[in-house]
């Protein structure tokens, strides 16, 4: 009897235990709440000129939010942590305050995980380098200033000639559409921002836009793709996954990667697996090529962003390779060269850098060397 009520009760503890883990917030939520509370309260703020950073302090210091910048901004913005900002806050939640905020500077706020984080609006993304002063203020204007329908005549691009200050300002459609039916449809969208108008101009259709100099480019999307991948890096990768690597550089360049089916199988496991590359001051472009000479991938830029295949050379000399019964990893050959001044060089090569003659041969060799050890030996 005695024996039950311990059982009922020790049950009893247990549900209780249950529902009071239920009620009690993690941490996570915690700081979700805190942050939803402090976008929602009043801010006074007015800070005539600083850097950015600054700027982020300033207002965490002010608001209790924690602020990032994401590192695309600081390689995007003119003059990187040291490009400069103006802020005026009168009586305005920091809720309704960053937007306006930011995206004169073409950036953009998205809440996530207890912190406010900043990160560069789409056209600045689609920038190929750091952009310029001049560039900046375009895309500020494309993404802060309201344009009106032209039902007095003033075009939009009128609007955004007298809105941005440059007289010169040009679009540039390099597509095959006629450019008077592009422009209407995208006047459809007005009111509207001129980066809304633009995105209304590109709305499902295998086109995109980006800003240089006094120009807003309408280009083919792999076009924009082959852009990106002209972005400068320094490049580290020592006994790397391929993968990683891919995925790594095509996050370099703000590209979509669509790696096809079975393609990285091709590639030798030792290389697949373990793969080195360094490049200083070089494009990512220039990267794919040293890898596609290496692996054999083909790389092309698509609508989507940047496609990875096995190419048919590589396919071709996978298929007709001879595979050993045996063999999932290929053997190493070592091959000794005359130098200059009577030296030598020993050169490591692997079984699928040979030709299939000359690896048909060397198995060959190796099996009938193995058979007479193993005669010897029974001697």
């Amino acid at each position: 009897m005695s024996r039950r009520r311990i059982w009922s009760g020790g049950a009893a503890t247990g549900a209780v235990v249950l529902m009071l883990v239920a009620l009690v917030p993690s941490a996570a939520q915690e700081e979700e709440v805190r942050l939803e509370q402090a976008l929602d309260r009043p801010v006074n703020l007015e800070i005539p000129d600083a850097a950015l950073p600054d700027v982020l302090e300033q207002l965490g210091a002010m608001t209790g939010v924690k602020f990032k910048a994401d590192d695309e901004v600081i390689d995007r913005l003119p003059y990187g942590r040291q490009t400069r900002m103006s802020v005026k806050l009168r009586d305005v939640t920091l809720r309704d305050a960053l937007s306006p905020m930011l995206s004169p500077q073409a950036l953009r706020w998205q809440a996530e995980d207890g912190v406010v984080h900043i990160t560069v609006a789409p056209a600045l993304g689609r920038m190929s380098r750091r952009a310029t002063y001049d560039e900046l203020q375009l895309l500020g204007t494309l993404y802060s200033e309201r344009l009106a329908r032209a039902e007095d005549g003033t075009s939009v691009l009128d609007q955004l000639r007298q809105k941005s200050g440059n007289p010169d300002l040009k679009l540039n459609v390099q597509i095959p559409v006629d450019e008077a039916e592009l422009i209407a449809k995208a006047d459809e969208s007005l009111p509207a921002t001129g980066a809304r108008w633009l995105n209304a101009m590109c709305r499902n259709e295998p086109w995109t836009w980006y800003v240089t100099g006094d120009r807003i480019v309408v280009l083919p999307r792999a076009g924009q793709v082959r852009r990106q991948l002209t972005r400068q890096v320094s490049l580290r990768y020592e006994e790397a996954d391929l993968l990683e690597v891919l995925l790594d550089l095509a996050d370099k360049a703000g590209v979509h990667l669509a790696i096809a089916p079975d393609a990285l199988n091709y590639v030798p496991a030792e290389t697949r697996d373990s793969f080195t590359l360094m490049m200083s001051d070089a494009s990512v472009a220039q990267a794919l090529e040293v890898i596609g000479g290496v692996t054999g991938l083909a790389f092309d830029a698509t609508d989507d962003g940047l496609s990875v295949s096995a190419s048919e050379e590589l396919k071709a000399r996978m298929q007709d390779r001879p595979v050993r019964r045996d063999s999932a990893q290929p053997f190493f050959v070592r091959m000794s060269m005359p130098g200059p001044d009577d030296v030598s060089f020993d050169v490591l090569m692997r079984a699928d850098d040979l030709p299939p003659e000359v690896y048909e041969y060397i198995d060959r060799r190796r099996d009938e060397a193995i058979e007479k050890l193993i005669q010897e030996s029974g001697r």
